[in-house]
């Protein structure tokens, strides 16, 4: 699956579970957020990667230190 319709996937799910959602429209030098969700009043920034295997806990510690 292309990365950006990936992105886009996730997104159009939260949005369909009734979820607040901002897409970034930014695909390139976005600096790992690819859009934001607000659950219950609470923001979550979501940064979509595919990964085979494990998740490295590296890419989501830089992802903390961006924002």
């Amino acid at each position: 699956m292309n990365p950006y319709a990936f992105e886009e996937l996730l997104l159009t799910c939260c949005q369909n579970q009734g979820w607040k959602i901002e897409r970034n429209f930014k695909y390139s030098n976005d600096g790992g957020l690819d859009g934001r969700v607000t659950i219950a009043g609470r923001l979550y920034l979501i940064q979509a990667k595919r990964y085979r295997g494990y998740i490295n806990p590296r890419a989501y510690l830089q992802t903390q230190k961006q924002h």
